[in-house]
Parts: structure tokens; C-alpha cells; sequence
């Protein structure tokens, strides 16, 4: 069957795809059949290359840094992470400081179960009307957050994706910078 993979990359790169030169690998279609070896060649002297190995639309090599994330029966995202030269760091920044929008940010605080940092994301309508157990619970089963890749300037519309790579879509309605509704979107 021919999927269509959407490839996102946590930080700035180049791709090889069966040894093609791509500058942006945003959307290729596939044959969940066949095998896929795709090299991420970072743009940042900071991150190390790699390559994943794709064989039914599953990840075969490096699955430390690469996951496959199944957003319909049609449609897939392969997210890669970063491959550092340091193997050690004597401290670590927290998810939340790295995220690149508030939504993000605000996952990975519950997540962390930091929710004084978490609230701040928050309108404080939203805040007041949901306790740290509340926010604990919407968020478990979750795993990791990202935008939806068909519309990533969309408004708010973000999947949710458990340890088992099906992910949930959500819209995150913000007002002046901070989120004033969740509302699951359910699948395209």
C-alpha cells in the first residue's frame, strides 16, 4: 500500500533518501513494502549524521533516534532527533526549555510534572478550571507532542503519540500566547 510519510527532523538538515539528494524531505510517498534508507545530514557542526533503516514502515536501525508515527491509515511521520558528539553532559535542559512553542512547552511541564511552569502556558481561565491531577490524567498514555505535519501554521493543531506510535490529534486554541481550549480532532 502507498503511504504518504511525512519526515520531520528536530533540528536543521539535509536528507539522502535511497541515495537521493533532497534540501527538504517534508512529504514522500512510500510502498510500505519496500525498504527505505533514509540519512539526516545536519546543518548545525553540533549534530552528528545518521541513517534509519525503513522496512514496512517500520524503523529497522537507530530506533533511539528515529520513530515512525502512524497518523492515519494512509499517512505516516518519521521524526528524527538529534545525534549529539557528546555522550556525556553533567547537566540536562529540561523538554519544556527546549520546546518550540508554548504548546510544547506545556506537554513536556506536565509531562515533567511541573505544573507551576506548566500553568504559565495557561489562560487563567483554563488554569482555574483544571488541577494538576486533571492535567496529569489528559496527558498519560502520551509520549510525545508535535504539529501536524499537512498544516503546521494551522492554529493549533497538534498529535498526541503514546510508546506505541499511534498518535491522537488535538487543536490547542491559544489567545495572546497562551492556551484557552483543547479540543480532540479525532482522525482525518
Amino acid at each position: 500500500m502507498i503511504k504518504n510519510l511525512y519526515v520531520k527532523s528536530d533540528f536543521e538538515a539535509v536528507f539522502l533518501i535511497n541515495g537521493a539528494f533532497t534540501e527538504c524531505a517534508e512529504s514522500i510517498s512510500i510502498d510500505d513494502e519496500a525498504v527505505y534508507f533514509i540519512t539526516a545530514l545536519p546543518l548545525n557542526a553540533a549534530f552528528l549524521p545518521y541513517t534509519v533503516k525503513l522496512a514496512a514502515a517500520e524503523v529497522r536501525s537507530n530506533p533511539e533516534l528515529a520513530k515512525v508515527y502512524s497518523l492515519s491509515p494512509s499517512c505516516a511521520l518519521l521524526r528524527l532527533s538529534p545525534r549529539y558528539a557528546y555522550v556525556y553532559s553533567p547537566s540536562q535542559v529540561s523538554a519544556a526549555k527546549r520546546a518550540d512553542s508554548p504548546v510544547a512547552a506545556f506537554f513536556f511541564a506536565v509531562k515533567d510534572g511541573d505544573f507551576v511552569s506548566a500553568r504559565r502556558y495557561l489562560t487563567k481561565e483554563l488554569s482555574a478550571a483544571a488541577d494538576d491531577e486533571a492535567l496529569s490524567a489528559f496527558f498519560d498514555g502520551y509520549s510525545e507532542i508535535f504539529p501536524d505535519p499537512e498544516a503546521p501554521e494551522n492554529g493549533g493543531a497538534f498529535y498526541l503519540s503514546g510508546e506505541d506510535g499511534n498518535a491522537s490529534r488535538f487543536r490547542f486554541k491559544l489567545r495572546a500566547g497562551l492556551i484557552d481550549d483543547v479540543t480532540e480532532l479525532g482522525s482525518k
